[in-house]
């Protein structure tokens, strides 16, 4: 029996919640046994809709964003700070004309797609548990499966593909460009969804704000549009949430890779892979035909349909009956 302990961290806005409830949490709860906590993690204003649509879901805990990150707050919808990261992106621009390798674009910090990675990297100062498996909203935990099963002689499973893909060279030239590092992996890390080792993220973090060029750019413009300094709860999150671009699982895998410890961290060779059968489109709706066997024959534990994908009632309870007990205690 291993000693680590789990959490599962799912992030959401809005748009998800229908998925979160009917789908992902019901699976989770259904399947994945020997978990130390579940948190949603609210990145938008609709934390109340949230907490609504999971009453009776026990041991499901919701938090919003702000709570890991502060500046994910009010504030950051004030005229304050939208002039303030709009002047950051002029001023990153002029100097990258100039010649400086400013990479930093401060606006991005108002999109919700990196809300949401952001978070999945905070909570490692939340969590008391040794990692965190963090799931997406759109992913059915397609076969009974136990904590014990993610590890193999304590280390994670993970998986990585052959190559990185063309949509994902950029990310990780981001997480090259912050951690102050010409050279980094050649293989891309399979995500969603992944284990996180909680110690790492910090430790990862702790490194970015070390190494980091540049670091002038954050701290000026985190002043301007929150105000404080480092002495404020969550004032290292605010320096990385105004250091983007970068993306959550690329910037850890690249330092993962630099410290030449992912093979030693993560057991890569595992038969037991996190995830299976993805439907990405309409098309791939055939391969999702009896896909609970499947997960069990071909030994995955998730599946994920993406929200585009018009994936009827009629398919899903076809494939999950039981998520047709799910649908009608939730009406």
């Amino acid at each position: 029996m291993v000693s680590e302990t789990l959490d599962v961290v799912i992030p959401v806005h809005a748009p998800d919640i229908e998925r979160l409830t009917r789908r992902c949490l019901p699976s989770l709860l259904r399947n994945l046994s020997g978990v130390h906590a579940v948190s949603v993690i609210v990145t938008d204003g609709s934390t109340e809709q949230v907490r609504q649509a999971c009453v009776g879901m026990s041991g499901v805990r919701i938090l919003h964003a702000a709570e890991l990150v502060p500046a994910l707050d009010a504030r950051l919808g004030s005229r304050r700070c939208r002039a303030a990261l709009v002047a950051g992106d002029l001023a990153c621009s002029l100097l990258r004309r100039v010649g400086r390798d400013v990479r930093y674009t401060p606006a991005l910090a108002r999109r919700g797609w990196f809300h949401q990675q952001i978070a999945k990297l905070a909570y490692a100062e939340l969590t008391t548990a040794t990692h965190y498996l963090a799931v997406d909203a759109d992913m059915i935990c397609a076969r009974p499966t136990t904590v014990e099963e993610l590890f193999d002689d304590g280390r994670p499973i993970g998986e990585l593909f052959e190559r990185i893909p063309p949509s994902q060279q950029a990310w990780y030239g981001w997480a090259r460009s912050l951690l102050g590092l010409t050279d980094g992996p050649a293989r891309a890390l399979a995500m969603p969804p992944l284990v996180f080792i909680a110690g790492e993220v910090r430790a990862m973090v702790d490194e970015v704000l070390r190494v980091a060029p540049d670091q002038w750019v954050p701290d000026l413009v985190g002043r301007l549009a929150f105000g404080g300094g480092p002495g404020d709860p969550g004032y290292r999150w605010q320096r990385l949430l105004l250091m983007l671009p970068w993306t959550e699982y690329a910037l850890y895998h690249t330092y993962l890779h630099a410290r030449r410890s992912l093979g030693e961290t993560y057991a890569l060779e595992s038969p037991l892979r996190l995830s299976g059968r993805a439907v990405w489109s309409d098309r791939d709706l055939e391969r999702w035909v009896g896909i609970e066997q499947a997960a069990i024959r071909e030994r995955f534990v998730f599946t994920l349909v993406q929200p585009t994908v018009d994936l009827s009632a009629e398919v899903l309870f076809r494939e999950f009956p039981w998520l047709a007990e799910v649908h009608v205690s939730l009406e």
